[in-house]
């Protein structure tokens, strides 16, 4: 989903996940609102790429996350 005005992308979803929605960081107004609980696709980081230890890191794609009760 992108801005209507200038095209920057906002956030994602996905029919198969209708319960989770990915904001994207850079679209906040207040980018240190929400920290970031994980890091994904690890195994394919560039070199210099800094992977915070003290958060859950997923090497790939991790499992989907369930839709709730």
């Amino acid at each position: 989903h992108f801005c209507p005005k200038c095209g920057t992308p906002l956030y994602n979803t996905a029919e198969t996940r209708p319960h989770l929605v990915v904001v994207r960081g850079g679209a906040m107004d207040d980018p240190d609102l929400r920290k970031p609980r994980g890091t994904i696709w690890t195994a394919s980081a560039p070199s210099w790429a800094h992977i915070d230890p003290d958060i859950p890191a997923n090497p790939g794609q991790p499992a989907p996350i369930p839709p709730p009760a």
